[in-house]
């Protein structure tokens, strides 16, 4: 029998406060960064767009793709995810470390620089939610 993606009924409720948060840090966002971006960029409305444009939008792209998949398919993955988000942490030590603003805290590939303690912050959820 072949397996077919089924979507079930949204949290309509888990969506309004979503909307309301999002919308309440962009108006934040605004109001504590018109001058400066008015000052740096000439467009008061700069670190706005910005956030909506490279945070905001990709996020429920994100989001949207993550809600199609079964949350117990992550249950299999929740400790390798874990112990390699580890090994990122620990190539901060290597070469592959970079230093921005005084911390040595990035990777660096050369495509890409980020940093890996966001990334455990996200499979140590993931791995705790599976372990409790």
């Amino acid at each position: 029998m072949k397996n077919k993606l089924k979507m079930q009924k949204p949290d309509y409720i888990f969506l309004g406060l979503f909307a309301f948060i999002a919308i309440f840090g962009l108006i934040m966002l605004s109001s504590v960064s018109t001058a400066v971006a008015f000052q740096r960029f000439g467009d008061s409305l700069y670190y706005v767009k910005h956030q909506l444009l490279y945070g905001f939008v990709p996020g429920i792209f994100v989001c949207a793709a993550m809600a199609m998949i079964d949350y117990r398919i992550w249950k299999r993955f929740a400790f390798p995810l874990f112990v390699a988000s580890i090994v990122l942490l620990l190539l901060v030590l290597t070469p592959l470390g970079t230093t921005f603003g005084g911390a040595k805290s990035w990777i660096n590939l050369g495509f890409i620089t980020f940093q890996p303690s966001e990334i455990v912050k996200l499979t140590f959820i993931l791995y705790l939610a599976t372990w409790l």
